[in-house]
């Protein structure tokens, strides 16, 4: 869609003329017009990419910090020689559990990048609210 540059009435870009004041435009204006919707649909393209990467880095660094928690727990009475070993252990795990899930809500790590609800217990590849890939 684009503005008619005599009347400012808003007509699709493939029209040859406006039906409203009935100018008639050249095909160099045509062109542009569809050069710029083009570039447009490029712009809006690439920010939405940048804006998926940056969430999916946001939700990688979440689910490594929730499983190195969930790790960290597991493995920590392999590890106990003492209580000051198990102290560290603990304190990690709860550092690595919490931290994920505060940076998770914080960075909207934890969030569908679509309907913006939040994620819990979701397993695979698309929102359980939406139904949009969320990868």
């Amino acid at each position: 869609m684009r503005n008619c540059p005599n009347c400012k009435e808003l007509i699709g870009d493939e029209l040859t003329s406006c039906p409203i004041c009935k100018t008639v435009f050249t095909t160099e204006e045509i062109e542009a017009a569809r050069r710029e919707a083009r570039e447009k649909e490029i712009e809006e393209k690439n920010r939405e990419t940048s804006r998926l990467i940056s969430y999916r880095k946001k939700r990688t660094v979440m689910t490594w910090m929730l499983w190195g928690g969930v790790f960290t727990l597991l493995f920590s009475p392999l590890f106990i020689v003492n209580k000051v070993v198990g102290i560290i252990f603990i304190a990690l795990f709860a550092v690595l559990l919490f931290g994920g899930v505060i940076f998770g809500l914080i960075s909207g790590a934890a969030f569908c990048p679509h309907c913006k609800t939040i994620l819990f217990r979701n397993h695979g590849d698309y929102c359980q609210s939406c139904g949009k890939q969320i990868w």
